[in-house]
């Protein structure tokens, strides 16, 4: 099965300039904690997808298909992310951390992290889990290309996970009753019985356009302990 690679999502959202690592209570605490990732110069019209962050340290983690170039066969250059502040947004500079697909081959996610400065010293984060089955609820959030231009404001979707059987390629995915728009490409998918990412959205069928299934990646227990998080 083929998949539509999902592009190009803003996350311009309400949050303060101090940050801090929290549990999320409320639905709209997840607004700050996803970013949007551009190229070139840090410009909205620029942008590329989605991530979100996963420490306080500023680990970004996204779909590899992101940041990736298919055109010039190579990784985007000069990275950046939008982190959402009102009534303007923050803008970072991005480093890539960590590819895991090289070419055809590997799972689609890549680690990005935040270079650092005076501005901020903590980052809210999503806390990740791979606690998950058939039937929990899920959320995603992101910048779907519905309107005629690109809001400041998240869409959040509400879905259900259909199953968690299939694999694509190098990985496990868990299908969502979700149809693919484009906007949503490397977003959390958020556990609502856990409250924790299990899986970052990569597309639909390149096939079946109209079918209102898509498919995440899932984040494994291994993918924790490799990436250093829940030390």
């Amino acid at each position: 099965m083929k998949y539509l690679f999902v592009i190009a999502s803003l996350f311009l959202l309400n949050s303060g300039f101090q940050a801090f690592a929290q549990q999320i209570d409320q639905i709209h605490d997840i607004e700050t904690r996803v970013v949007a990732i551009c190229s070139d110069k840090p410009d909205t019209k620029n942008i590329l997808g989605t991530g979100f962050i996963a420490t306080k340290h500023g680990l970004v983690v996204t779909a590899d298909h992101v940041i990736f170039d298919e055109q010039k066969n190579r990784v985007h250059k000069n990275l950046f992310c939008s982190w959402p502040t009102y009534p303007e947004p923050l803008w970072f500079r991005l480093s890539i951390t960590k590819r895991f697909k090289q070419g055809a081959k590997g799972r689609d996610i890549a680690l990005l992290q935040i270079i650092p400065d005076s501005r901020v010293k903590s980052y809210p984060f999503l806390e990740i889990g791979d606690e998950f089955e058939i039937g929990d609820p899920v959320l995603i959030t992101g910048f779907p290309l519905v309107f005629e231009k690109i809001y400041h404001w998240p869409l959040f979707r509400r879905g259900t996970i259909a199953s968690t059987r299939y694999k694509y390629q190098d990985s496990r995915v868990i299908v969502l009753d979700l149809p693919a728009v484009d906007g949503y490409s490397g977003s959390p998918v958020f556990n609502l019985r856990n409250k924790k990412v299990v899986g970052i959205i990569k597309g639909g069928s390149v096939q079946r356009k109209g079918a209102d299934f898509s498919v995440a990646i899932v984040i494994e227990k291994t993918d924790l302990k490799n990436w250093g998080i829940g030390k």
